[in-house]
């Protein structure tokens, strides 16, 4: 676990002053990407990269993580290959309205997926 301002613990990351910290996530299994869920449990920011995953662990950890910013009314942005923008609801993305997550997912991910 990383360590910030002597808080180790991600649940307690709302102890940190707002506005300071985007915390950086790089989960190895769907269990790790609970820490990234924590941050947004605590309404921090948390880039999430997957592209060390294998496929089909990227896709679980990025349907938990879909399920978490729904279920906190935040919101997620791609922001390149296998690396997504997960924030809080009480932050805003401001992004260019271009990009087609759907279809980034599916380059991805190499699959086509109906929801």
């Amino acid at each position: 676990d990383t360590e910030v301002n002597g808080v180790s613990d991600p649940r307690e990351y709302a102890t940190l002053p707002r506005g300071e910290y985007v915390f950086v996530r790089r989960p190895r299994t769907t269990d790790d990407a609970t820490q990234a869920a924590d941050c947004l449990k605590a309404r921090r920011p948390v880039v999430v990269s997957l592209v060390r995953m294998e496929p089909a662990e990227a896709q679980r950890t990025f349907d938990f993580l879909k399920g978490a910013v729904y279920a906190l009314d935040g919101e997620m942005e791609h922001v390149a290959e296998g690396i997504f923008l997960l924030t809080p609801s009480t932050m805003a993305i401001n992004a260019d309205a271009d990009i087609d997550l759907p279809a980034r997912q599916q380059e991805f991910w190499g699959t086509t997926r109906t929801s």
